[in-house]
């Protein structure tokens, strides 16, 4: 294939920029793929907030097109469609417009604005979703909420339209309709950013979905667009990710320029990825670069300090992922670190050589006056190179001439010597001239450590006795903040006067570093589940455990303000785990849904039901499960007590033994021959009866008719429709075929049934009465018993003199 044909088909492959269509051949599926899909299938608040060109949006259309294929109504708001130069009302109708749009449901929804005019705009938007949208669409609703950060520039606060997610979430106990909305948040964000109150954000009750660089793995599908050689398309592809760690923008876009450029070893990888990310010139124009470096020294944390942070991050530094620090929720919402086993790590080599040491070193403040100073180092001496020669062959003149004349005055007299340098070289150093009109500062705090502020710009800590000289500030009025983890902040202002050091002294007060969480735990549908247990353990390892009360709520105080992860257990329900971060003098909200353990709840009926079928067929459907190696230990031990029964049932053969053997094990691998060998005593009885007496008696018919009933059960529990039609031969073919199919699904059925009353015998008709109760396991899933109360009709074919009378099934209803 010719270079232009490859790069023709490379770009038709990927994709650069912009959100990729559902089936894009160069979409890449990733764990969070999965995880936001299932997290929305269980009704979960989910919100993905991650740097830009990180793959959110097309995630988002790719798990919107997965839920609408399983009938779940889905709509797509994106923020940054509605504007920004818009009041709040205007911003709410335009959410309320586009939901009805997404759903068709135009007029409904304009006709529920219209009648709830008198509310204010939340309210108004709440309306809409719980009397328009849930009663007009069936099955769950899913809203994608895209692009949030946006809300940041609107002109009014959108506090409440978090707050009102959050409050629809509280209502699911109360109104288990709302169980079925559900919201997914994306955006360049933190949760901080968007709502401060954290007993309002829907973003501490949410699942938090991480979307990562791509693996090695996950990423081989892009080796089909590097031509047509499989191996060296997979060879390239791994230098490309060597390059770009993954990262989905970077990862297409060297892609689509190496498969233009005929690559074909790891060193045209590596040239191409120089052309297109390394070079000055694409430094300056990458779009991904370009919002990097804006994010990094455009946000609103002080950039010296993000800076400082950054270098140790380069350096190897072990900085924890900590979420409540600014600093650390710029680095990652820029995109230029990630997080490695809990700290955080430069993202990849293309952005550890764009943001190298030197770049860090230029932009922090000063630098513009470090280049001043190489540029007057450099001509002081280009100047002293040309000035020295000539003013020592004018020194020596003069001399010569003095002592010709020593009457002519010195030409050269001492003035204090060379031009003073410029005010700028004076801040590289105590040592310098001062500049004029500056003096110094000297800051005391009590203690080491202590980050010293002025005008908001930091200019160091404290030192081990707990002082931080600055040498050199312009005369004037500047305010003093002196910071400390643990204590609170404190500010002074201070006048700096010119040739003279003033000095200010803070004494910091420590501040509580304890909080408390409080919470409600719930199953799927929004019933509390008392007797939960909460475990939170914190950075440290230390764990905490406490127990929700019997309206599943719980509370705890004095927990040291730092990020925790909690766990929820109950029985019967799958535990949960998330993360949660406790602020200082405040209550962090922990509600938790647990989702349904059909495990467990299966084998604790299998387990008190002691049925070896039952526990057989938990088994067979949970054979890798968390209870299998006791559901095996149960079935060895109830095989071996039937053996045991059934060697007793044997030698005695009477039967009252086998009926008893029958009323302790019906699902018995040997229940077919105990009936067996009841039918052969029964008859036993009947032809001995038969042979002593004229006529059979009634008593004869009575056992004969519940034997008949004993094989309807056998048959039923034995799934053999052919036993069924032999005692029931007047079975329409209708009946036949609902039963052949009933039982083709069946893996398990069990019927049992009590007499209400002997059967009513009159000549060759019985009428028995009995309450039926049918359990039986369907598509793994054992479902609840069917229970009834049954006429069944008998006629007897049968009963000649020296013949046993023949009963069958007549009717049932």
């Amino acid at each position: 294939m010719s270079s232009t044909q490859s790069a023709s088909a490379a770009e038709t492959f990927y994709v650069i920029g912009g959100t990729l269509r559902r089936d894009a051949a160069c979409y890449v599926a990733r764990e969070a793929d999965e995880r936001l899909y299932k997290s929305l299938q269980q009704g979960e608040i989910c919100y993905v907030l991650t740097a830009r060109q990180m793959g959110k949006s097309s995630l988002m259309v790719r798990t919107a097109a997965r839920l609408r294929e399983q009938k779940v109504s889905v709509a797509v708001l994106d923020l940054t469609a509605l504007g920004q130069n818009l009041n709040a009302e205007q911003w709410y109708n335009g959410l309320s417009e586009r939901i009805g749009r997404q759903l068709a449901l135009e007029d409904e929804v304009e006709d529920c604005c219209r009648d709830n005019r008198e509310l204010g705009p939340l309210q108004r938007w709440m309306r809409v979703l719980s009397d328009v949208v849930l009663p007009n669409c069936e099955g769950p609703v899913v809203i994608f909420v895209d692009e949030i950060d946006s809300v940041r520039s609107l002109p009014f606060s959108t506090d409440e339209f978090f707050a009102g997610i959050r409050a629809l979430y509280n209502r699911r106990s109360n109104e288990p309709e709302l169980n079925r909305l559900t919201f997914c948040l994306l955006g360049v964000a933190s949760p901080s950013d968007l709502i401060r109150d954290t007993r309002t954000t829907p973003f501490n009750v949410g699942r938090r979905i991480e979307l990562g660089d791509f693996s090695v793995r996950e990423a081989e599908p892009l080796s089909l667009g590097l031509g047509s050689d499989a191996q060296l398309g997979l060879q390239l592809l791994h230098r490309i990710l060597y390059w770009t760690g993954g990262h989905p923008y970077l990862t297409q876009r060297l892609c689509l320029a190496v498969a233009g450029s005929d690559a074909s070893s790891s060193r045209d990888v590596d040239r191409v990825c120089d052309e297109l990310f390394l070079s000055r010139r694409a430094r300056e124009r990458d779009d991904n670069l370009v919002f990097v470096r804006e994010r990094m020294l455009r946000s609103e944390v002080d950039t010296p300090s993000l800076l400082t942070v950054y270098a140790k991050v380069r350096r190897g530094a072990k900085i924890a992922d900590d979420l409540s620090d600014p600093l650390v929720t710029v680095l990652r919402l820029s995109g230029i670190t990630r997080v490695e086993h809990g700290r955080l790590g430069v993202r990849n080599r293309i952005y550890g050589q764009v943001f190298d040491q030197r770049w860090v070193r230029s932009c922090l403040p000063g630098a513009e006056l470090r280049r001043q100073r190489t540029a007057y180092m450099r001509g002081l001496k280009l100047a002293s190179g040309i000035l020295v020669p000539l003013l020592l062959l004018t020194a020596g003149y003069g001399v010569h001439l003095y002592r010709l004349n020593p009457t002519i005055p010195l030409a050269i007299r001492r003035s204090g010597g060379m031009l003073a340098p410029p005010p700028f070289w004076a801040s590289f150093g105590s040592a310098q001239a001062p500049v004029p009109d500056s003096g110094g500062l000297l800051v005391s705090a009590g203690g080491p450590g202590v980050r010293i502020t002025i005008n908001g710009r930091e200019y160091g800590s404290t030192s081990r006795e707990g002082k931080l000289h600055v040498p050199m500030l312009t005369a004037g009025i500047y305010d003093v903040a002196a910071e400390r983890p643990g204590f609170q902040e404190v500010q002074q202002r201070v006048q700096i006067h010119k040739n003279a050091i003033s000095t200010v002294s803070f004494k910091l007060l420590p501040v509580s570093v304890f909080g408390g969480l409080f919470g409600t735990i719930a199953d799927s549908a929004g019933t509390p589940v008392p007797g939960a247990t909460i475990t939170l353990t914190g950075a440290d390892g230390k764990i905490t455990r406490l127990t929700a009360n019997n309206s599943g709520h719980y509370a705890i105080q004095g927990l040291t303000a730092e990020n925790y992860m909690i766990t929820i257990e109950a029985p019967q329900f799958k535990s949960v785990t998330t993360p949660v971060t406790i602020f200082a003098n405040q209550l962090s909200l922990g509600d938790a849904q647990l989702p349904a353990d059909n495990e467990s709840r299966d084998w604790e009926e299998a387990a008190k039901s002691r049925d070896a079928k039952q526990v057989a067929a938990f088994l067979s459907n949970y054979p890798a499960g968390v209870h299998a190696e006791m559901a095996r230990n149960l079935l060895a031990q109830l095989h071996a007590e039937e053996r045991a029964a059934w060697r007793q049932i044997i030698s005695a053969n009477d039967l009252a033994t086998y009926e008893d053997f029958l009323r302790r094990y019906p699902n018995s691998e040997y229940a077919g021959t105990a009936r067996a060998q009841m039918e052969k005593l029964q008859a036993e009885v009947q032809h001995n009866a038969f042979v002593s007496s004229p006529a059979p008696s009634a008593v004869d018919d009575d056992r004969v008719v519940l034997t008949v009933l004993s094989q309807y059960q056998r048959a039923y529990e034995d799934r053999k429709v052919e036993e069924l039609t032999a005692i029931w031969p007047n079975m329409t073919s209708r009946q036949i075929s609902s039963l052949r199919e009933f039982f083709k699904d069946a893996q398990q059925v069990s019927l049992a049934y009590d007499l209400l009353g002997q059967p009513e015998i009159n000549h060759d008709e019985a009428t028995v009465r009995f309450t039926q109760s049918l359990k039986y396991t369907l598509r793994g899933k054992t479902q609840r018993p069917d229970s009834a109360e049954v006429v069944m009709r008998l006629r007897k074919l049968s009963s000649t003199q020296g013949t046993l009378a023949k009963w069958v099934i007549d009717s049932i209803r």
